[in-house]
């Protein structure tokens, strides 16, 4: 009897030993740093820059907060936050990087007060005015944007006919259009080599019995003379809203499923060849390509929240969740990776009264005098 208790003694001290020794190698391997942004300010939209400098546009409250602000942030490699007002133009909702690191913006503002919004796409000069300012549309919503050596990149959400991708050369300003199918849009696009666009096209279709519903979503291809090309995805019910370019010609993808659930990544290797991978307590809404082609994405520790980083090979290999924060209570969106390899986001304090975990339902009310941050991690 003495020998078995010995035994299990042991046992369970090589166990302990053993969740010691992999809770350790987990922090040794990422350790992810924070930097405060001001009172009731979360980021959103995030670039980065060849010196280290990210750029995002900042939001009151929250990320879901509606009102309307023309300014952009800036967080300096030596951890200075800043902002910088942006007259001339409407409410700052979205921000790329161009070639040269110069800012990008679109934004949107009444138009003749008849339901008219003018939708422009903005260029700022290095000390922070706007130097361009191109009008792009009078109706709906700028969607993602991608730019490239020559041009800017943008869905366009259409009140009324198909949504559209949109090509706005930066010198000139000329405007191409190029219709998605009906019942489509773009929700993610990305600048591949040769200066062609790829871009995630999400569709919806009725079904009897069961009303509208995902359709079979595909990765779309937009070369620089015009030609689309698609790849339709595995599934019928198939839903991309994320894409990620590799360096090595990888374009992976985020996927829900019938009814948003059962979320899924997707990779697609430069020979063409497709193979989706489903993911435990993930939701690759943000997603970003870090070292050795290794795809990140917002991941939990097995609960609604989602307050994990999680990454997969391009063997389909799972690997395990990561706090964001170093208090591991923060929930990270708009994931980017630097050409250095590492991931920035913002992070904010996931919506947990509520019952709607990641789902931003009355997010304003739980985050609200809250400050978000934006996190750093060296994979």
């Amino acid at each position: 009897m003495r020998s078995g208790l010995v035994q299990r003694t042991f046992l369970l001290l090589l166990f302990a030993v053993a969740i010691v020794a992999a809770a350790a190698a987990t922090a040794d391997a990422a350790e992810p740093a924070t930097y405060q942004l001001p009172d009731a300010t979360h980021a959103r939209s995030l670039s980065v820059a060849a010196d280290g400098t990210v750029w995002f546009v900042p939001s009151r409250g929250s990320e879901w907060d509606d009102k309307d602000y023309s300014i952009v942030g800036s967080l300096s490699p030596d951890g200075t936050v800043a902002e910088h007002e942006v007259p001339g133009i409407g409410a700052i909702d979205k921000l790329v990087l161009g070639p040269a690191d110069e800012v990008w913006i679109s934004s949107f503002r009444d138009g003749n007060g008849q339901g008219e919004r003018l939708l422009e796409i903005g260029r700022l000069s290095p000390s922070g005015e706007l130097a361009k300012v191109y009008t792009v549309g009078r109706r709906g919503l700028i969607g993602p944007m991608a730019i490239g050596d020559d041009a800017i990149w943008f869905g366009h959400d259409r009140p009324s006919g198909p949504d559209t991708i949109e090509r706005v050369s930066i010198d000139g300003g000329v405007v191409r259009h190029f219709a998605l199918r009906p019942r489509c849009e773009a929700t993610a696009v990305a600048v591949g080599g040769g200066g062609a666009l790829r871009f995630a096209e999400a569709c919806r279709r009725y079904r009897k019995g069961e009303g509208v519903g995902p359709g079979r979503g595909s990765i779309g291809r937009i070369a620089l003379g015009g030609q689309i090309s698609r790849r339709p995805l595995l599934g019928s019910r198939d839903y991309p809203f994320s894409l990620a370019l590799g360096s090595d010609g990888t374009i992976w993808f985020g996927v829900s499923h019938w009814g948003f659930s059962a979320p899924s990544v997707g990779r697609i290797t430069s020979t063409g060849a497709l193979a989706e991978y489903r993911i435990p307590n993930g939701w690759p809404r943000w997603i970003a390509v870090g070292p050795e082609g290794r795809l990140w994405f917002q991941s939990s520790f097995g609960g609604w929240d989602y307050r994990a980083l999680n990454s997969i090979g391009t063997g389909g290999r799972l690997g395990k969740p990561i706090c964001a924060d170093p208090t591991c209570q923060l929930e990270p969106t708009g994931l980017i990776g630097a050409t250095s390899g590492s991931l920035w986001y913002s992070l904010a304090r996931p919506n947990l009264n509520e019952g709607g975990g990641s789902s931003g339902i009355a997010i304003d009310r739980e985050i609200a005098n809250e400050a978000g941050l934006i996190g750093h991690l060296v994979p």
